[in-house]
C-alpha cells in the first residue's frame, strides 16, 4: 500500500450535554411514585415533570413542572426521553393521546416503564381470551405492554390473603440482565436479591407478547395458572417498554437504599 494516509478519516462529533427529561404519571400518590419522584428530582442528570392524576390546582410536588393534563400535542409529548407510568388512570386521558404515545415509543426511541397496580390497571386488561375489541380506544396502549394483562376479577384469588411476601423468581435472562444488577459484581448482586423477601401481590397476567423478554415472575405457588410475570420488556420500533407487575418495589429498600436507587 503506497499511501496509508487515506486509511484515516476524521469526523466531527457534537455532544449535547443535557439532562434526561422524564415524565412521571401516577394514578395516585403511591409509595413507588413518591420515592422515584424524589430520587430523580434531586439528581442533576434529570429534568422531571409530574402528572399526579389525583392532584388538584395548588398541589405541591417535587418536580420541574407539575402538569394537570397529559401532553396533548406531538410537540409536547416528544420532548420527553422517558415516561414512567405508576398505575395511571388511562381512561381519564383523551383517546387521541394513545396513538401519539405509541408513535413516541416506536419512532422517537421513547422509553416507557409501565407499573401495574390494583386500582386502574384492570381498565386495560383483556378478557380471559386475551382478544382486544376492534373498536377499543386503548388498543394502541395495549400494544405497548410486553405482557397480556388478565381480567383482574376473574384471575385474582380473593379467597387468599396477602400476608406473606414471595421472593422474585428470576428467569435465566433476568439473572444475566445487567440493568437488574444491584451491585457492580454479579455474584454480590445475586446475593443481595436473595436477601429481598419479595412482594405480597402481583397483577395477574395471561402470558407475554411473542417478542417480549421475561426477566422475573411472582413466585406465589397459589397462582391459578402460571405464575404472574413481574418483569418483562419488549422493543417497539426504535423504542422499548418495560413492565413491572407490582407497585411494591419500594420494599427493596429493606435491603439497602443503594440497591433500590440503583434499580
Amino acid at each position: 500500500e503506497f499511501n496509508v494516509q487515506d486509511n484515516i478519516q476524521t469526523p466531527s462529533v457534537t455532544v449535547f450535554d443535557r439532562p434526561t427529561k422524564v415524565l412521571l404519571i401516577a394514578g395516585g400518590p403511591m409509595r413507588d411514585y413518591q420515592f422515584v419522584r424524589n430520587l430523580l428530582f434531586r439528581h442533576k442528570s434529570f429534568d422531571v415533570d409530574v402528572l399526579l392524576q389525583t392532584g388538584v390546582p395548588g398541589t405541591s410536588q417535587e418536580s420541574d413542572n407539575l402538569l394537570l393534563t397529559f401532553p396533548a400535542t406531538r410537540e409536547q409529548l416528544f420532548e420527553y426521553d422517558a415516561i414512567v407510568a405508576f398505575d395511571p388512570d388511562w381512561k381519564s386521558i383523551p383517546a387521541d393521546a394513545f396513538p401519539l404515545l405509541y408513535d413516541w415509543v416506536a419512532d422517537e426511541s421513547g422509553g416507557l416503564i409501565l407499573i401495574a397496580g390494583d386500582v386502574n390497571t384492570q381498565q386495560i386488561a383483556s378478557g380471559s381470551d386475551g382478544i382486544d375489541e376492534v373498536d377499543d380506544d386503548l388498543k394502541p396502549l395495549r400494544k405497548l405492554y410486553p405482557v397480556i394483562l388478565s381480567s383482574y376479577f376473574s384471575a385474582a384469588r380473593f379467597d387468599q390473603d396477602s400476608s406473606q411476601p414471595w421472593p422474585i423468581a428470576f428467569t435465566p435472562e433476568g439473572q444475566g440482565a445487567g440493568f437488574l444488577q444491584l451491585t457492580d459484581d454479579p455474584t454480590t448482586s445475586a446475593a443481595r436479591w436473595k436477601e429481598f423477601s419479595g412482594f405480597y401481590r402481583a397483577y395477574p397476567t395471561g402470558g407475554h407478547k411473542a417478542a417480549a423478554r421475561v426477566y422475573a415472575r411472582f413466585s406465589d405457588p397459589r397462582a391459578a395458572t402460571e405464575p404472574p410475570i413481574l418483569m418483562a420488556s419488549q422493543n417497539v420500533g426504535r423504542g422499548q417498554t418495560f413492565y413491572l407487575g407490582s407497585a411494591e418495589m419500594w420494599r427493596l429498600r429493606s435491603v439497602g437504599d443503594a440497591g433500590y436507587d440503583r434499580f
